[in-house]
């Protein structure tokens, strides 16, 4: 299977009609064998290479969760770093005027509240109203393309967490989202496909390693049970934040039998794709910051047998 930026290296004349270009994306940005995405661009490109635009969490994927980053900086290659989780969710003006087209190679997680897509629906909106082109180098949904789960969004709902109908769990790629966004905004896209790619595929059938997308995505196995705990992120129940295993922690100090608890929820689950082992974390930021939780750990046993939203 070949990802879009690697079939744009073996296909370098894609290319020829971009012109000036800013890059969209952020340390995962890169292939199976760890080359990062703007270096690449940066060799073919040369000096058309202009910007660099930065999604939720920073370019380099060390800001925590919906913390706003403030301000920009300088990045590789000395090129202009612009935060799209700033004061601007949307690229202005004049990060645009040296730039014809916006090159994306940004890592989904196949969940709708996840932003890194409503960064590249900000991106063309930008792109309509300026006359510039998005190029999308399609990657792969992690948790697969078959399984469609959740409501879909009411769009009295509506906010950056959730800007377009869709369910939580989409099982769309990166370029099948913009596509789909694209149809309600109208700017010029152009997607590099993927090769090889079926969509019935989840993240460890491709690859043995998981490049963090954002600082509570560390490993494959938190991307998998994502769309599920997230959900607890407005309650009083910790979802491991703070933690070494941000979203497969569950638990808070007030429950008082991790045993009882962790067979509660196995059983109502009815599911054997993942096993929730009794453990106690102490969270160090977040809920229930510097307190023992009690609660469970959810191992990941069988991940396409995972339906979040059964």
């Amino acid at each position: 299977m070949k990802l879009g930026i690697q079939r744009l290296m073996e296909n370098p004349t894609l290319a020829s009609s971009w012109g000036r270009c800013a890059f969209l994306g952020n340390q995962a940005s890169v292939t199976p064998d760890f080359k990062a995405s703007w270096v690449l661009l940066h060799d073919l490109l040369g000096k058309n290479l202009t910007a660099i635009f930065g999604p939720q969490h920073g370019f380099h994927a060390t800001v925590q969760d919906n913390m706003i980053e403030t301000g920009h900086g300088t990045g590789p290659f000395g090129l202009p770093v612009y935060s799209l989780y700033s004061e601007t969710r949307e690229p202005k003006d004049d990060m645009l005027s040296n730039v014809d087209t916006i090159v994306v190679d940004l890592q989904l997680t196949g969940c709708r509240v996840y932003t890194f897509k409503y960064t590249i629906a900000a991106c063309l909106r930008a792109a309509q109203k300026l006359g510039k082109k998005v190029v999308i180098l399609d990657r792969p949904n992690p948790i697969g393309g078959t399984q469609i789960g959740g409501r879909s969004l009411d769009l009295r709902a509506k906010s950056f967490v959730g800007e377009f109908e869709i369910p939580m769990r989409h099982a769309m790629t990166t370029a099948e989202a913009a596509t789909l966004f694209n149809k309600g905004i109208g700017a010029s896209l152009e997607v590099v496909k993927m090769e090889g790619y079926s969509g019935t595929e989840y993240w460890s059938d491709l690859y043995k390693h998981w490049v963090l997308t954002s600082p509570n995505l560390p490993s494959i196995d938190s991307v998998y049970v994502y769309p599920a705990t997230v959900m607890l992120e407005g309650t009083n129940i910790s979802e491991g934040r703070g933690t070494g295993l941000p979203f497969q922690f569950v638990g808070a100090p007030y429950i008082k039998n991790s045993e009882a608890y962790a067979k509660r929820i196995q059983d109502y689950i009815r599911s054997d794709a993942v096993y929730l082992r009794p453990a106690e974390f102490q969270p160090t930021s977040q809920k229930w910051a510097g307190e023992i939780c009690h609660g469970v750990h959810i191992h990941v046993i069988e991940p396409k047998r995972i339906h979040t939203y059964a």
